[in-house]
């Protein structure tokens, strides 16, 4: 297998006729896939806003097997090696860092220092390495749908404005600044006081069918972001 390519992409300023021509092209063949996706994040919700409440059972029933439905990670979370029983004490320990996050979005991670910056590594850490690190981002979504986004490996290869990134939580963070500085650059050029308005005007001028844009105004602008990654990681 050969190693994946660095790519550069340098426009450092995402505007919003970008970013949502993007998410339309992704929606046009990835709308499908999601409705797994929506469905596990409302089945989630209670543990969303308190990890406190995660079971064992949850983890595994839930969590793993959106993992493996949507996340097409079967192979990786059904190794022996991985522990539900532990994985689940482990975001308990953090539950504080997993707090201080929770009413925050993408678009909060602009400037991520200080709290926000250990509370977002202590809950990666928490996974990371005994979770591999795309796993790890899809957890961390998992309970916290409106803040952390997804990477793979090839969306680590790629150096975004010239950020190099490693699997470690330093490198997740400053993933997430980028992101956030994105996002909120986005949101401020068209003047959205919330995230969700800033969805609700994307999805409405999507040129998609109305059942692909009610599906995507079920989702948040991280997974939006997501979208945005993967296509320019992969598509592009």
């Amino acid at each position: 297998m050969q190693p994946l390519r660095a790519f550069y992409l340098t426009s450092t300023s995402l505007k919003f006729g970008e970013f949502a021509q993007t998410v339309q092209e992704y929606e046009k063949d990835g709308w499908f896939a999601d409705r797994v996706y929506l469905d596990t994040m409302e089945e989630l919700g209670s543990v969303q806003g308190d990890v406190s409440k995660l079971t064992v059972e949850c983890s595994r029933n839930v969590i793993r097997m959106f993992l493996v439905q949507w996340g097409s990670m079967a192979r990786v979370v059904n190794q022996k090696s991985v522990s539900w029983e532990k994985i689940t004490q482990s975001i308990l320990d953090v539950r504080e860092s997993f707090g201080i996050l929770s009413e925050k979005g993408i678009s909060d991670m602009d400037h991520v220092t200080g709290t926000y910056k250990d509370a977002i590594i202590a809950a990666y850490s928490a996974l990371y390495p005994s979770v591999k690190a795309t796993a790890t981002s899809k957890i961390l979504r998992a309970l916290n749908p409106k803040l952390f986004v997804i990477w793979d490996a090839r969306i680590r290869s790629i150096e975004w404005d010239g950020l190099r990134l490693g699997d470690d939580a330093e490198s997740y963070s400053r993933f997430l600044n980028w992101v956030g500085k994105q996002m909120k650059e986005v949101k401020d050029e068209r003047g959205a006081d919330t995230e969700k308005e800033l969805v609700d005007e994307i999805v409405k001028g999507m040129n998609v069918d109305d059942h692909v844009k009610e599906l995507c105004q079920r989702k948040s602008l991280a997974k939006l972001a997501d979208e945005y990654c993967w296509w320019k990681a992969w598509k592009q």
